[in-house]
């Protein structure tokens, strides 16, 4: 009965009652549906986070990601829903679709400063990925958006974000650490092998410094540093895409 009516009930304040008990006492697909209710609901289904945090806490993977996506769509009405989203964290084995919907819910249910606690976990590419996009907006520490610069080498789907999050919070110290990545070589400890950055990775930390705003964020000597190392690139470096890259950040930077 449950699966025939879950689709009938409407995604709104009205069908909440009747989501509530459909998310406590239904078959699998029939919470998936009412959690998916929930979510078009959005801030009118506060009322059924109780559930929802059931849900999410345990069974199946589809269940338990259509709760998280319905907590995070209730967003601050849903606090408790953070607690829950960070325990998930601290499990073995959560799946990866389930923690890609915590970050969600730690990003919108008000969850942020536990968000860059997590984001320093071993987490699955897909996760990464998912936690740079959240970090797209808001404010952000140094170490989050060192975190973010150095995530940047490997998820390649979210440079666009860590761009746009990481131009509009710059400070000095993250120029320099962008500076730093414009070099061939990585900085490793005394007897460790040589590791290079990929020139894609580079091509990207150029652009990135491009869309800093250098006058307002770095300091003089830095605001020199940046020039004099760009002009370096445009003249010496092997890539000739990379010199290119380096020409028009010049062009916008000066």
């Amino acid at each position: 009965l449950g699966e025939a009516l879950a689709p009938l009930v409407p995604a709104a304040a009205a069908g909440v009652p009747a989501l509530r008990l459909l998310l406590k006492g239904g078959s699998p697909p029939t919470r998936e549906v009412a959690a998916a209710k929930v979510e078009a609901a959005g801030t009118e289904a506060a009322e059924a986070v109780p559930e929802l945090l059931a849900c999410a806490a345990d069974g199946p993977t589809e269940v338990r990601v259509a709760a998280l996506r319905a907590l995070a769509a209730i967003g601050p009405r849903a606090p408790d829903a953070v607690p829950v989203a960070v325990r998930l964290f601290a499990r073995d084995k959560t799946p990866v679709p389930v923690l890609s919907a915590a970050v969600d819910v730690l990003a919108k249910c008000g969850g942020r400063a536990q968000l860059e606690v997590v984001c320093k976990k071993r987490n699955a590419v897909e996760v990464r990925t998912r936690i740079c996009e959240a970090f797209a907006t808001g404010s952000l520490t140094e170490a989050t958006r060192l975190w973010m610069i150095d995530q940047a080498e490997e998820l390649a789907a979210a440079r666009e974000k860590i761009t746009t999050a990481v131009a509009r919070s710059a400070t000095n110290e993250t120029v320099k650490s962008l500076v730093a990545r414009t070099h061939v070589f990585k900085t490793v400890a005394p007897g460790e092998r040589e590791q290079r950055y990929p020139n894609d990775y580079r091509k990207w930390v150029i652009r990135t410094l491009a869309e800093v705003n250098l006058k307002d964020v770095a300091a003089g000597e830095t605001h020199r540093a940046v020039l004099q190392r760009l002009e370096y690139v445009a003249k010496n470096d092997a890539s000739d895409e990379l010199k290119g890259e380096a020409e028009a950040a010049l062009a916008v930077l000066k």
